[in-house]
């Protein structure tokens, strides 16, 4: 079907049909998810159970502290709130030379930081991690207003769908939100809604009825670059209702807007601890139920005995006493219908080595042990080497993480652009491209790995030097280059190429000058001296002078 106008809703509604499968063959791993591991996160058809208890199935909390613990050591590994995980730097490195240059992006930094700061943003960032931790996906909607302070909203799994472009890149999301009609007339205005829900809007009973929406973000086919209408951004923003009321011959959009950014933050994490740790999760849940049985079984086991007791219905409490009625029956007693010898050791050491598994799969022992490497027997190297190994594990998915917060900073300068809040830029990065670059712990720790290079190398060239050997090949200039990269240090603490060999020459010349002022004063001195030495027939200077004439 060709597409001719914005007005179409069906295209729009078979667009939003086509990409559906991203969900339908992942939404029995959200249930399972949703049963066993992360009850009230997910939403399947509608059926909001958020302040319910669904966690009936869920036997042990050791899998849910791990996902606790992952969340939070992402949090503080990638963006934590207390500094800076990001400084802007050109994409250029000779760019960075420029002072200017470096202190516009320094200034640009900050002022995101603030106004990060001044969002939801962390808050979400959390359930951000969760998602993609535990649902393989984290989808936050990011919403920037004139008006209004921008707001991340993070999607419920089970409600969207994503679609992607040629590039393997989302390009679409579709998603179901649910709505009062009271909330919907809020939202949209009475007048954009369908002629059912005006109806029903009449009655104060039914403004409380829920009704199901779908929004849809994609590329704009009628895309006009530069324009300020929202209808020719290049993403299209559509708003319908769901269901038969919207499939009338009078259904409409209930809003149409656009975007010049998609405004999503996606994080696609296909195998997440949660998935390759969901067979591990049921068995510990098989392990601990029969556990339980069997301790209940020996504790608590069916009883037989004679069938004269059976009237007298005899006391199985501890310290009760059952009467002799003289027929034997007392002396035959009660005893188990069968015994049950349970070895309560190798179960526990069994669960202990499925709970060791799920440790490995969430990576808490990774992020236990960077919380407490406070080994005072171990060397500060040996720690940052402990570190950087550890925490090489997330290189894949700390990637990941950083591209996301790539489109957010993109998001974040465009918005402030159009607020008019970014200073004018330096002539140097006219045309330049700019971006993050990222010193989180996770980052700065792989970062940090390749800089055991630089100081062997830099051990080697000092002990050539001891050793009198030409050194003349070893660049210490570029060695403090590197370092500084690696270590995202502030821009004031470095000096640009210009200025380190302007301090070089004037330290040269300062020299000179010393070097000649003392030249100088020792050729005045011999002066002096030559002036008050005796010159009679016996002297230096006489016997120098005869010399010379001969």
């Amino acid at each position: 079907m060709e597409f001719e106008s914005l007005n179409d809703l069906d295209y729009y509604r078979k667009k939003a049909l086509s990409i559906d499968e991203w969900r339908d063959t992942r939404l029995p791993f959200f249930e399972e998810v949703d049963t066993y591991l992360c009850p009230n996160r997910a939403i399947f058809s509608g059926n909001d159970t958020k302040g319910q208890r669904s966690d009936t199935e869920i036997l042990t909390s050791v899998a849910r502290l791990n996902v606790r613990t992952l969340v939070a050591g992402l949090m503080s590994g990638n963006t934590p709130q207390s500094f800076k995980w990001f400084n802007l730097v050109a994409n250029q490195r000779d760019l960075m030379e420029d002072p200017a240059a470096k202190a516009w992006l320094y200034d640009e930094t900050q002022a995101q930081f603030d106004t990060l700061a001044a969002t939801n943003f962390y808050r979400a960032m959390a359930f951000h991690y969760l998602d993609a931790s535990v649902f393989k996906c984290g989808l936050t909607l990011v919403e920037m207003s004139y008006t209004k302070t921008t707001t991340y909203t993070p999607i419920e799994p089970g409600t969207y769908t994503l679609g992607y472009d040629s590039d393997g890149n989302v390009n679409q999301v579709a998603r179901d939100v649910e709505y009062t009609i009271a909330q919907m007339v809020e939202k949209f205005g009475l007048d954009n809604l369908s002629d059912g829900l005006r109806e029903q809007y009449k009655s104060p009973i039914n403004h409380n009825t829920k009704v199901q929406v779908t929004h849809y973000v994609g590329p704009n086919k009628n895309a006009n670059p530069g324009s300020l209408r929202s209808e020719e951004k290049e993403w299209v923003s559509l708003w319908w209702e769901k269901g038969k009321a919207s499939e009338t011959t009078n259904a409409k959009f209930l809003r149409r807007a656009g975007y010049d950014l998609f405004p999503f933050l996606v994080t696609e994490w296909e195998d997440c601890p949660a998935f390759i740790a969901m067979p591990d999760i049921l068995q510990l849940y098989r392990m601990i139920s029969d556990k339980l049985l069997a301790l209940e079984k020996e504790l608590d086991p069916p009883l037989t005995g004679p069938a004269a007791l059976l009237d007298e219905n005899p006391s199985a409490t501890p310290g009760s006493f059952i009467p002799d009625k003289g027929d034997g029956s007392a002396e035959k007693g009660v005893r188990p219908v069968y015994q049950i010898r349970f070895d309560l050791n190798a179960v526990s050491a069994e669960i202990e080595k499925v709970e060791a598994i799920l440790r490995q799969a969430f990576f808490t022992n990774t992020l236990m042990m960077l919380s407490s490497l406070k080994d005072r027997q171990r060397t500060a190297t040996e720690v940052i080497e402990l570190k950087q190994e550890l925490l090489m594990q997330f290189g894949p998915v700390t990637d990941s993480f950083n591209r996301m917060q790539d489109h957010n900073s993109d998001l974040v300068f465009s918005h402030r652009m159009k607020l008019g809040f970014v200073a004018p830029v330096p002539p140097s990065l006219d045309n330049a491209e700019f971006g993050p670059d990222y010193n989180s712990a996770m980052t700065q720790a792989q970062k940090m790995s390749g800089l055991g290079n630089v100081e062997r190398i830099f051990n080697l060239a000092a002990t050539m030097a001891q050793m009198n050997f030409d050194i003349s090949k070893f660049n210490p200039d570029a060695m403090f280059d590197i370092y500084s990269e690696k270590l995202n240090a502030p821009p004031e603490l470095i000096r640009s190429d210009e200025q380190a060999a302007a301090v070089r020459q004037a330290a040269t010349q300062a020299q000179n000058e010393v070097a000649a002022a003392q030249s100088a004063r020792l050729q005045a001195q011999t002066l002096k001296d030559l002036g008050t030495t005796p010159t009679d027939e016996n002297s230096i200077l006489e016997r120098m002078a005869g010399a010379a004439a001969q």
